[in-house]
């Protein structure tokens, strides 16, 4: 009688994290127990065929993500984003936050209304709350809004040289 190992999840997760970040393991179904015995949740990704998708925490900043395919699943650690670290990106780089949000709610809406209404819906939202924490964060911010330096005071003063209705003043007619 052949003899089948049959992994947990946990033991999954432990060797995932002595692999290298983005390293991806596939698994027979048969090979290993159903994500749920293991006290996963179902969560939402990007639709690439796959039935659903699970995830766990499992520390260190991880969270252990399943994707069930049917007759295989494939495995890999996705790092947890604290909300220090979200309010860091907000205030760094608003713009493309803003643009990541639009487009995580454009997936969401796909994922669960499945239409283009949904998806158009969906980011909508998401561009909207990340309009709305970019500017929270902004007036978290302590520091002045306005700060000048050294090229916004040049570009200050060519600018009312420029819109001086006496500039450039012709030497002939004084």
């Amino acid at each position: 009688m052949n003899k089948c190992t049959i992994f947990t999840w946990s033991q999954i997760g432990l060797h995932l994290q002595t692999q290298s970040p983005g390293t991806r393991i596939r698994l027979k179904a048969s090979q290993v127990e159903h994500p749920q015995d293991a006290g996963m949740v179902p969560g939402i990704a990007l639709p690439i065929g796959q039935r659903t998708d699970y995830r766990i925490d499992i520390g260190r900043e991880h969270r252990l993500a399943v994707q069930d395919f049917g007759s295989h699943y494939e495995a890999c650690l996705e790092r947890i984003i604290t909300p220090s670290e979200l309010e860091k990106a907000l205030k760094k780089s608003p713009g493309s936050t803003v643009l990541g949000a639009t487009a995580l709610g454009a997936l969401l809406g796909v994922a669960i209304g499945r239409t283009e209404s949904a998806a158009l819906t969906g980011a909508l939202i998401g561009g909207l709350a990340a309009i709305a924490g970019a500017s929270l964060a902004k007036s978290s911010n302590p520091e002045s809004p306005h700060q000048p330096t050294e090229d916004s005071d040049r570009s200050d003063h060519r600018q009312e040289a420029v819109s001086d209705p006496g500039w450039p003043r012709d030497k002939t007619n004084p």
